[in-house]
């Protein structure tokens, strides 16, 4: 079994910079601040989900298809509950967030 990993180009950039919030792709390394933030691998592919479209307000179900697939089945609001989760880790509030800011009745979106 051969596999083929695709290897970045010298252009591409793996972290992406958002105010104090660092996140390194390829690593899967989340840093607030430069203090290493532990997330679950869910959480990491959400806010990666977020990070390559900053200010495009994605919605639950543009989610879930980019972090658990297409085939997915179940309550939509699970990336609420990931995103409350993450938003903690994070240091962020929901009231006046710094990095996810929630669309009423659209979505999430990266504050960038």
């Amino acid at each position: 079994m051969h596999l083929n990993f695709r290897r970045p180009r010298a252009d591409e950039t793996t972290v992406r910079n958002i105010g104090d919030l660092a996140i390194d792709i390829s690593a899967r390394e989340v840093r607030v601040s430069g203090a290493v933030v532990e997330l679950t691998k869910i959480e990491f592919d959400i806010l990666e989900v977020l990070t390559a479209q900053p200010n495009v307000v994605l919605t639950r179900a543009q989610l879930i298809e980019s972090v658990w697939g297409p085939y997915w089945y179940g309550d939509e609001h699970v990336v609420d509950v990931h995103l409350s989760n993450l938003r903690k880790k994070l240091g962020d509030d929901a009231k006046s967030p710094r990095y996810v800011v929630t669309v009423r009745g659209v979505g999430f979106k990266l504050a960038a």
